[in-house]
């Protein structure tokens, strides 16, 4: 990616739990403040109070091929593009990824477009595939709708033209306690940091119980979401917000949720949270056909 000159109308403005991606002592700072209950997985820059998200704890690199996967890159503050979240390509010129890397959920506000690049198809968020722009982004209505859980944490990125990559198959449905997943991302391997992968990370895990996913707040399980559950020492983490989990359904990967938050008191300490793809699939085709 680029990078771009940082424009004076341009603010990064505050946001919730996020993992900043900067120096160490800034990771580290951030950890601190995504060590509380509930862990939100997105990347931020550190530089303006922010509290960004995950990455995958555990994992393996990434085998095989994803041309549908996207990494999510956002103007910092010192003009540099660096990595924010993760997404899947669903239509040629269309990426599902999560509401919260692009907005403020207390304020509405989304972010400007022009402050993201993204990089389709390739396992390396710093080379090969496709790069475009972002032209649009929408955010599922509910994610604004004063309800105090992390409700529909979902947007669509509309890209500045069509890329040539294959896009992933949504869900029609989610899929069973036990069924096995598999979660991708370029989010951090331990808490904390020091830095994101440059490589594409894989886990294989399985849908949980609803109840694993309930700790009795905000960052409980909301209507229509996936929970799963790793092994221990083994989840998600911040960097991974927006990525896809994945069920191999037909001969073909599916997409099932994007990773949203976690309900543990740190990376890979407890069960995540995937906002499910089958509760928005109406308003995805909606937005798309637009």
């Amino acid at each position: 990616m680029r990078k771009r000159t940082l424009r004076s109308k341009r603010s990064l403005g505050p946001r919730r739990r996020i993992l900043s991606a900067g120096t160490l002592a800034l990771a580290l700072a951030a950890s601190l403040l995504a060590g509380v209950q509930g862990t939100a997985h997105a990347e931020g820059s550190g530089e303006t109070g922010e509290t960004v998200a995950p990455l995958i704890v555990g994992g393996d690199e990434a085998r095989g091929s994803y041309p549908f996967i996207v990494t999510i890159d956002m103007l910092r503050d010192n003009g540099e593009m660096r990595h924010r979240c993760g997404g899947s390509l669903i239509a040629p010129q269309w990426v599902l990824s999560s509401a919260h890397c692009f907005s403020d959920r207390a304020t509405g506000e989304v972010r400007d477009a022009d402050l993201f690049d993204v990089r389709v198809g390739s396992l390396d968020r710093m080379s090969g595939g496709e790069e475009a722009l972002v032209e649009e982004i929408v955010i599922h209505p509910l994610w604004f709708s004063g309800d105090p859980l992390q409700v529909a944490d979902m947007a669509l990125v509309k890209l500045d033209r069509p890329v040539d990559q294959a896009p992933v198959a949504l869900a029609d449905e989610l899929p069973g306690v036990g069924t096995k997943l598999r979660l991708l991302g370029w989010g951090y391997t331990q808490t904390g940091g020091p830095e994101i992968p440059t490589r594409l990370r894989q886990l294989d895990t399985e849908v949980a119980p609803e109840l694993s996913c309930v700790v009795g707040d905000a960052w409980d399980i909301a209507e229509g979401d996936l929970c799963v559950s790793p092994e221990p020492e083994r989840g998600l983490c911040n960097g991974d917000s927006g990525s896809p989990g994945l069920h191999w359904n037909g001969g073909r990967w599916e997409v099932v949720g994007t990773v949203s938050r976690g309900v543990g008191d740190g990376c890979a300490v407890g069960s995540d949270v995937l906002a499910g793809v089958p509760f928005v699939q109406d308003w995805i085709q909606d937005t798309i056909a637009d």
